[in-house]
């Protein structure tokens, strides 16, 4: 797994991230998806977005990627990262890594109640997985997390799914 995703992180091979997410799609059902019933609950995939500047650089997000391989239709970006962070190897400990990530994230209020009011739901019945390639700290899915529940996401409806750790 660690071969793959660095080959889809920094040797640009973009078509892996996709086929990982079909190949996690059923983990995801199995393991949240069909534990938690959600099957005929509103439940959207969250990709942890990357910054403008890696984003350039890669050319694609492949959180979103693996997001879309799992379920396209559910696959809606809300989140946006604002500051570029360092990569996580070069992070000394989790104490730094939560500094680091702190204001790093918001919400896209606009794509979020566009998707509320054409799904004619609200907050209240809106499960999220959060999705990433991969997870060391935690820090990353920590402060998404804590971002989507100062905007009124329950806690109790928000999951994290990532790869690798």
């Amino acid at each position: 797994t660690k071969n793959i995703l660095f080959k889809l992180k920094y040797k640009h091979h973009k078509n892996l991230s996709e086929v990982m997410g079909k190949y996690s799609s059923d983990f995801v059902k199995e393991n949240i998806i069909n534990k938690y019933n959600l099957q005929n609950k509103n439940y959207i995939l969250v990709p942890i977005p990357l910054s403008s500047r890696r984003l350039k650089e890669r050319g694609y997000n492949q959180a979103e990627l693996i997001s879309c391989g799992i379920d396209r239709e559910r696959t809606l970006n809300i989140l946006t990262r604002y500051k570029d962070t360092h990569r996580l190897k070069d992070a000394k400990n989790i104490d730094e890594r939560h500094l680091e990530l702190a204001n790093s994230f918001d919400i896209n209020k606009e794509e979020l109640y566009e998707y509320l009011n054409k799904n004619n739901t609200d907050l209240n019945n809106l499960y999220v997985i959060l999705i990433d390639d991969i997870t060391t700290t935690g820090a990353t899915f920590y402060k998404c997390k804590n971002l989507l529940q100062g905007h009124g996401f329950d806690d109790n409806k928000i999951f994290c799914f990532a790869l690798a750790h």
